[in-house]
């Protein structure tokens, strides 16, 4: 006969536990998943729960999908799924915390685009829910008192930096690393979004790229440039501008170095 799933603590009773019971709790709940007595949505929430007490907790990168409510699906485009998200009281309690400002902006940056780039690389995901995720990412990083300006620019570092992680994308995962880019550009102009704005967005992640490229010394096909070339069509308007604020990139931060 299998054990019931465990029961979750109030606040004070958790505030009461050691560390090592805490522990030991969370692992229960683990347990739990994997014989079927809890989903991982049902964990998740109680994750999130946690997390609206302000407990610090490493996370595992599936809970934070299992979070995403069911009406995301559903959405109409990304600012509706952005709004969506903020909406839900699971998803607000999780992601606020691990996004919280109090956080150094490169911590906030590497989480989130690690996340993004696990997301793109599965070919089951709906672009638009990532672009979403990304989005609420974005309404929180462009407020820290760190982020860079023009808001475009944090856009940019977010996907330059899933870009750069683990091994090259192939083109599929370079692509849809470009479609939240520009669903998100659009997202931040809104009515005012038309083409010149595109093209300098482009021109700011050609200008993103360089930067790495330059500082971490990549090269040729390993290059944040090579990396996220891939997901564009060459000698396009698109594939120019991105080379274009490549170049710039590169001399300023060769000024800089001399």
């Amino acid at each position: 006969m299998q054990r019931p799933a465990p029961s979750f603590p109030a606040f004070e009773d958790w505030k009461r536990m050691s560390q090592r019971e805490q522990d030991a709790l969370l692992d229960r709940l683990e347990t739990a998943k994997r014989r079927g007595l809890l989903t991982t949505k049902a964990v998740a929430r109680k994750i999130a729960m946690l997390c609206s007490w302000h407990v610090g907790l490493t996370i595992p990168g599936r809970f934070l999908v299992a979070i995403l409510p069911d009406e995301l699906a559903r959405a109409r485009n990304v600012s509706e799924g952005i709004q969506i998200l903020r909406a839900d009281q699971f998803c607000s309690a999780l992601f606020n915390s691990i996004w919280n400002p109090s956080k150094a902006i490169d911590e906030l940056v590497r989480h989130a685009s690690a996340l993004l780039r696990s997301l793109v690389g599965e070919a089951g995901s709906s672009i638009d829910s990532v672009a979403a995720l990304a989005g609420l990412w974005f309404g929180k990083a462009r407020l820290h008192k760190d982020a860079p300006h023009p808001p475009t620019k944090i856009l940019a570092i977010l996907v330059g930096g899933a870009a750069a992680r683990d091994s090259a994308p192939s083109r599929e995962c370079a692509v849809r690393l470009w479609t939240v880019f520009r669903a998100l550009v659009e997202v931040e102009h809104g009515d005012h979004m038309d083409e010149a704005r595109e093209m300098q967005a482009l021109a700011v992640i050609g200008e993103v790229a360089a930067e790495v490229d330059v500082l971490q010394s990549r090269r040729d096909d390993n290059s944040v440039y090579a990396r996220l070339s891939r997901g564009l069509t060459a000698d396009t308007a698109d594939s120019e501008a991105f080379l274009a604020g490549y170049m710039r990139g590169v001399a300023a931060a060769g000024a800089r170095r001399s």
